[in-house]
């Protein structure tokens, strides 16, 4: 999917969802930064997400994302904060980053990052009472791709 796909994508989203934004793109190195901070590297296809959207979508169950302006904010919502709080609270593995979260704290979907080629990773389901992972889609666009298609083909 290009850039136009994905914005055209993310407009229909956020029209679809009155309480839906998009934090902005992420610059590079605060990129790098988180993946810093959380011991890891991002694949490619979610990289270029967070430099051109830097996360969000509709506030209960957005895309968790980087700020662009301050890329090691650890909040809710946040790519460092959701996955920082499941590592503690829920012992989440340290291959798999959360980016998607509910707000009662129900099942994570996460990158897999132990079966990243570097440009993709397959996404998860993290089942925090029995530490148990579930595949959800082969790779994150195939993933924001079903995550946005009811907004954007009517449902």
């Amino acid at each position: 999917m290009n850039e136009h796909q994905m914005k055209d994508r993310i407009d229909a989203l956020c029209q679809a969802e009155a309480d839906c934004s998009f934090d902005g793109p992420a610059l590079p190195e605060s990129v790098k930064q988180v993946e810093d901070k959380l011991g890891v590297r991002l694949p490619d296809e979610f990289r270029q997400f967070l430099q051109l959207f830097g996360g969000g979508g509709p506030i209960c169950f957005a895309i968790s994302g980087i700020h662009g302006t301050s890329p090691l904010e650890a909040g809710g919502g946040t790519l460092l904060g959701d996955t920082l709080l499941f590592r503690s609270k829920f012992n989440l593995p340290s291959h798999l980053v959360v980016i998607q979260r509910d707000w009662d704290d129900n099942d994570a979907h996460c990158l897999d990052l132990s079966r990243s080629n570097g440009d993709t990773s397959p996404v998860v389901g993290f089942d925090l009472f029995h530490g148990t992972v579930t595949k959800v889609a082969k790779t994150f666009e195939e993933y924001f791709m079903a995550f946005t298609e009811p907004y954007v083909d009517g449902g």
